[in-house]
C-alpha cells in the first residue's frame, strides 16, 4: 500500500513522548498505512492496556508518511530508513517486514505485509526483553512466520557475532524454516538485504555462507543453523550439547521426537551464550511454538515441564515496567518464562474464518479442536469419563473476559462479570509452593452452580497466600465464602487469617463448631486445652470420605451439569484425570489436579455445607444486584427527607460547594508534588496497602502518560 504524502502529515504535541532507554524523542506514528498496527492499539485501548502505542514508535519523524520501498529514495532517506531499523524493530515490523504469500509477488517489496495481533504481539514484547516463551496460537494464524521475522531483523540489525539454532521435528521442517527466512530477506528493499555492498558506485555481492541448513551475514556475523529431531535419547542429547547459541527457536516441540532431551541438554549451552550475550548488551531468548499434541504422546509429556514451570502472559504485562515485569516472573514462573496462548476469535478472526478453517481440516473433529480449539487432545481410553461427554465439556469452556492482578503477582482470570452482593464460594486448595504443586482456588456462583473465576501459582508460599486471599476478598469477591482446604499448609493459613479483617469470610461447619465456656478452654494451670478441637471446624477436610463425595460430584457434574466447570484451567485438569486400575482417580502422571480440586472443594461446600446463610447465600433464593449495593448520594438521601427535617441539613448545593474547593485543593497538591521530579526515570507506585510498603519502581519506557486525545479516532 503506498504511503500518503507525507506533507499532509501533521505531527501534535500529543504524538511526541521521550524515550528514557534510548535517551531520544519519538512520534506515534498514526499515518502508518498497516492497518493491523492500528487495529492492535485499538484492541487493547479497549481492554484497558494503556500501553497500547509503544509499537507506533518512529524516533525519526522525517519517515512519516515515506515509503521504504518507492525507487525515488534519497540517499538521506535511505540512510534514515537504515539507521531507524537498528534501533527501532517495530518500525522494521509495520513498514519493511514482508511474507511471502501464495502466488504472489518476489523480489523487493513482494508478498504481504506482517500483520500484528495481540499473540506475536506478546511473543515478539518478550523476545525483545530477552525472556524465554511458549506460544500456541490457532492454524494459520502466523505463529511461525512472526517468529521469523523478528529473527530476520536480529539477524540483520540486532545483534553482531552471534548464532541462531532452529530445532524441528525434522531436519526438512527446520530447513524449511530457514528458507521462510531466505525468502522474507529477498522480499526486503536491496539496500537492507546486506546481501551487496557498494564499490566504485556499483553493487558487489558479499561473500558469506548460505547453504540449506546455514546462513551467514558477512557484514556482522551473525549465523543461524538448523537442527533436526532424534532417533534415539542418545541423539538428541548430542543434538542439545551442540546447540550453543544464545538465541534458541524450538518449532513444534509438542511433534518432535525426543524433545525433552534435546531441551534439557540444550539448557547450559543456552545458559553460557545467554550469559556472554548479556555482557554484550546482545539479544538472547529460547523461543517454543507448536500446534497442541496428544496428551499421552512422547513430545507433550516430555515439554509439560515446560509449560507447566511458565506462567500464563496477560496484555496488561505491557503497562509493567521491565523490573515489575521480573519480579513478575520471579513469583511465578519457576523457569522465568511465559506460556502464550491466544484463540482465534482474540487475535482477529471471525466466525467465517473458523468454518472455512474447519472446511480445510474436512471438518476432521480431532485435528480441529487441536489445531483451531488449542485442546490437547488424549490419545487414549484412561479417561474417568464418557468422551462424548468431555468433548461436550471442552466445548463449553468459556472465554475468560478479564483478568485482574493484584499487586502486580497474583493473577485472578474471570470467565463472567462479578457481583460483589453475590457471596461467591471459593476453593482453595493449597500447596507448600515447594513441591512444583501449584495453590489453586475457583471462584463458583452459588446460584449458578459454576466456576467463573480461577487462580494457580507454583511458587507462593503462606504468607503470600494470605495476602493474596486477603486482596481477592477486599478488591473481588468481598462476600467470598472461603472454603480452604484443612492440609498442615492450609491450617497455618486459616490460623493466620482468622485474625485478620477476613475472618467472618472463613467458611467452618457451624455443628461442629465448638465453642465452648472460658473454664472448658484452659486447664488447670490456665492453659489453652480445647483450642485445637475448635481448630478443626475450619476448613474443609479433604480425606478419604469427602474426597469419596468429591469424586461423586465430579461424576455427577461431568454427567448432568457439563456447563459446571467453564473455566480454562479447570477443564485442563479434568482432561488429564485417569482412572487407575484400583478405580481411584487421580491425575496422570507428570500432570496436576489441583484446579479441579479447588473447585471440588468449593463444590462440596455448596452442596453439603451447613447453614451457608450465615455468609449471605439461601439456596432457591435470587442473588442481590451489586448495584444495589452503591452507596446513596447526599443528594438522593436529602430528596427523600421530609420537608421539616430538610431545614436541619444543608442543601445539596453547599455540600457541592464543599467539595469543589476539596477537589480544587487536591489537585493543587497534586501539582506541586508532580512539580518536584528528582529523575524522570522513576516513578513512585503505590501497590497494595495491605502488609505492603510503598515501593521505588522503575518507571516503563514504552510509553508516556500523555493526553491521548490525538487518539481518540482511532479508538472510537
Amino acid at each position: 500500500m503506498a504511503a500518503a504524502n507525507p506533507a499532509m502529515m501533521v505531527v501534535t504535541k500529543d504524538m511526541v513522548s521521550f524515550d528514557y532507554k534510548m535517551k531520544l524523542p519519538y512520534v506515534i506514528d498514526v499515518y502508518t498505512t498497516n492497518k493491523s498496527f492500528l487495529q492492535t492499539s485499538k484492541d487493547l485501548a479497549s481492554l484497558g492496556v494503556k500501553n497500547n502505542k509503544f509499537f507506533l514508535k518512529l524516533y525519526d519523524e522525517k519517515l512519516i508518511g515515506v515509503d521504504p520501498y518507492s525507487p525515488s529514495l534519497t540517499q538521506d532517506q535511505v540512510k534514515r530508513i537504515m539507521i531507524e531499523c537498528v534501533r527501532n524493530p517495530w518500525y522494521y515490523l509495520r513498514e519493511i517486514a514482508r511474507v511471502p504469500a501464495p502466488n504472489g509477488t518476489i523480489g523487493p517489496g513482494g508478498g504481504d505485509r506482517f500483520v500484528l495481533h495481540r499473540a506475536n504481539l506478546a511473543a515478539i514484547y518478550c523476545f525483545l526483553h530477552n525472556i524465554n516463551h511458549y506460544v500456541v496460537i490457532p492454524r494459520q494464524c502466523g505463529k511461525t512466520v512472526s517468529e521469523i521475522s523478528i529473527l530476520l531483523w536480529t539477524y540483520l540489525f540486532g545483534t553482531t557475532n552471534s548464532e541462531m539454532s532452529f530445532i524441528n521435528k525434522s531436519q526438512r521442517d527446520a530447513n524449511d524454516n530457514l528458507t521462510r527466512l531466505k525468502l522474507q530477506k529477498e522480499l526486503l528493499p536491496l539496500y537492507l538485504q546486506q546481501k551487496f555492498k557498494l564499490v566504485d558506485g556499483n553493487l558487489k555481492a558479499r561473500q558469506g555462507r548460505d547453504a540449506a541448513q546455514t546462513l551467514e551475514n558477512a557484514l556482522n556475523g551473525n549465523r543461524i543453523s538448523t537442527r533436526p529431531s532424534a532417533k534415539t535419547i542418545e541423539g538428541a542429547e548430542n543434538i542439545g550439547r551442540g546447540t550453543t547459541s544464545p538465541i534458541q527457536f524450538f518449532d513444534e516441540v509438542e511433534f518432535t521426537t525426543h524433545i525433552g532431551y534435546i531441551i534439557k541438554a540444550s539448557g547450559p549451552a543456552f545458559v553460557s551464550a545467554a550469559a556472554k550475550a548479556a555482557e554484550n548488551h546482545g539479544p538472547y531468548c529460547r523461543i517454543f511454538i507448536s500446534t497442541p499434541g496428544n496428551v499421552d504422546s512422547g513430545p507433550v509429556e516430555e515439554t509439560q515441564s515446560t509449560r507447566k514451570f511458565a506462567t500464563r502472559w496477560s496484555d496488561h504485562f505491557l503497562d509493567y515496567s521491565d523490573l515489575q515485569l521480573y519480579e513478575y516472573l520471579k513469583t511465578n514462573s519457576q523457569t522465568y518464562m511465559f506460556y502464550i496462548e491466544y484463540f482465534y476469535y482474540q487475535i482477529g478472526k471471525d466466525e467465517k474464518w473458523y468454518q472455512s478453517q474447519c472446511r480445510e481440516l474436512q471438518f476432521d473433529k480431532i485435528r480441529i479442536k487441536r489445531e483451531i480449539h488449542l485442546q490437547r487432545i488424549r490419545g487414549t481410553n484412561d479417561s474417568p469419563f464418557d468422551p462424548d461427554d468431555l468433548d461436550t465439556i471442552n466445548s463449553l469452556e468459556k472465554p475468560c473476559i478479564e483478568e485482574i492482578i493484584l499487586h502486580r503477582i497474583f493473577n485472578v482470570r474471570l470467565y463472567e462479570k462479578i457481583n460483589k452482593a453475590i457471596p461467591y464460594i471459593i476453593g482453595v486448595d493449597v500447596a507448600t509452593g515447594t513441591n512444583n504443586d501449584n495453590t489453586a482456588m475457583s471462584i463458583i456462583d452459588p446460584y449458578k452452580e459454576r466456576a467463573v473465576g480461577e487462580f494457580k501459582s507454583p511458587l507462593i508460599g503462606v504468607r503470600d497466600i494470605c495476602t493474596f486471599l486477603r486482596l481477592l476478598i477486599r478488591d473481588i469477591c468481598p462476600k467470598g465464602i472461603l472454603c480452604i482446604e484443612r492440609n498442615s499448609l492450609g491450617d497455618a493459613v486459616i490460623e493466620m487469617l482468622k485474625n485478620t479483617e477476613i475472618s467472618f469470610n472463613l467458611y467452618y461447619d457451624s455443628d461442629a463448631f465448638l465453642i465452648g465456656s472460658p473454664d472448658e478452654k484452659l486447664d488447670e494451670k490456665g492453659f489453652i486445652k480445647r483450642e485445637a478441637e475448635n481448630r478443626k471446624s475450619f476448613g474443609v477436610h479433604t480425606n478419604g470420605k469427602s474426597r469419596e463425595v468429591m469424586m461423586a460430584i465430579l461424576m455427577r457434574l461431568a454427567a448432568d451439569k457439563k456447563d459446571a466447570f467453564a473455566t480454562n484451567f479447570i477443564i485442563n485438569d479434568l482432561n488429564n484425570l485417569i482412572r487407575k486400575a484400583s478405580g481411584k482417580i487421580e491425575a496422570r502422571a507428570g500432570e496436576h489436579d489441583d484446579n479441579i480440586m479447588s473447585f471440588l472443594i468449593g463444590m462440596y461446600v455448596l452442596y453439603h455445607g451447613k447453614k451457608l446463610s450465615k455468609w449471605g447465600f439461601v439456596r432457591g433464593s435470587t442473588p442481590i444486584n451489586d448495584e444495589d449495593l452503591k452507596p446513596i448520594s447526599y443528594e438522593e438521601i436529602y430528596e427523600e427527607m421530609p420537608e421539616q427535617m430538610k431545614e436541619l441539613f444543608p442543601q445539596p448545593e453547599a455540600k457541592d460547594d464543599y467539595e469543589d474547593k476539596l477537589r480544587r485543593a487536591i489537585q493543587e497538591s497534586q501539582r506541586s508534588r508532580n512539580n518536584y521530579s528528582e529523575d524522570p526515570n522513576f516513578v513512585v507506585t503505590k501497590t497494595d496497602d495491605i502488609d505492603l510498603d510503598y515501593n521505588r519502581i522503575e518507571a516503563g519506557d514504552d510509553y508516556s502518560e500523555d493526553d491521548d486525545a490525538f487518539f481518540s479516532d482511532l479508538n472510537s
